[in-house]
């Protein structure tokens, strides 16, 4: 630990003598990105509790959520939806990362989507096993310290599930494109590459690459998944800076670069907000 790098982007905000840390965390990761700096590990040893969006861990909850909110009907399947030239390309893609395809068609179509880029992304080298949330909630069990979600696995599902069928079968298909093309792996790779260098001006440029898509996926992710959540994610630390009680607050890194992020929309709220 007294070696590792800094990880990440890490934030203290304070409000008279409240202190909340700020963490900016990825979904996938390595192991070599462990474990995390003394700075990271002090700003959690020394919080009541950690908040992370969901609670990974508990793969019970886990299952449940996704069998209720991300699966087609029993009675349907993905091929009665796509055309065969898009569900051949499905099949190609489950072929090469070893996925049952009698799971796959049983899924919505954001669902397989996002599990399409999760299985890229692994075959990539980067996995959602050594997700930095992950590393978080073992050290907080570890250590018997509460966690609380912020959201929830069944809040972020049914973001996707507002889409409709027709923005779902466009986001499939637009992810399968920018597998086949490279784009996946190459912003996976970006990502991980400028938080493991806790680059924020790297970041900054995901980010904004997110935000000028033209696709299905960057302005759903931009606009619903970023901005909208920013907005709601400053308000739950904005309540934990009152309640006389230190929080680690854990939240997908991209959240703190570009426009309306955390960092700024908690500076605009009046706190004192540091990087460490």
């Amino acid at each position: 630990m007294q070696a590792a790098p800094k990880r990440g982007l890490l934030y203290e905000a304070s409000f008279e003598k409240n202190l909340v840390y700020v963490f900016g965390t990825l979904h996938v990761g390595k192991a070599e990105f462990y474990p995390l700096n003394v700075a990271t590990i002090r700003a959690l040893s020394s919080s009541a509790f950690l908040v992370v969006e969901a609670d990974i861990l508990d793969q019970a909850a886990v299952a449940k959520q996704i069998a209720e909110l991300t699966m087609l009907p029993s009675s349907s399947s993905l091929d009665r939806y796509v055309t065969p030239i898009l569900m051949n390309k499905v099949t190609r893609l489950l072929e090469k990362y070893q996925f049952p395809k009698e799971r796959a068609v049983q899924m919505k179509p954001w669902m397989l989507a996002s599990t399409l880029a999760a299985l890229e992304a692994k075959h990539s080298g980067y996995d959602s096993g050594w997700a930095t949330e992950a590393f978080l909630l073992g050290f907080a069990k570890a250590q018997k310290k509460p966690v609380i979600e912020m959201e929830g696995l069944s809040f972020q599902f049914e973001i996707f599930n507002r889409l409709s069928a027709h923005e779902q079968l466009a986001f499939l298909e637009q992810t399968i494109d920018e597998i086949e093309k490279g784009s996946v792996e190459r912003r996976t790779t970006a990502l991980a590459d400028a938080w493991a260098r806790a680059s924020a001006v790297d970041l900054e440029k995901v980010r904004q690459e997110l935000r000028q898509s033209q696709s299905t996926f960057g302005k759903f992710f931009s606009t619903k998944m970023l901005d909208e959540r920013n907005v709601t994610m400053a308000a739950y630390v904005d309540d934990y800076l009152h309640s006389g009680k230190p929080h680690f607050v854990a939240v997908g890194v991209l959240h703190l670069v570009g426009e309306k992020n955390i960092v700024d929309l908690l500076k605009g709220r009046g706190y004192l907000v540091r990087e460490l």
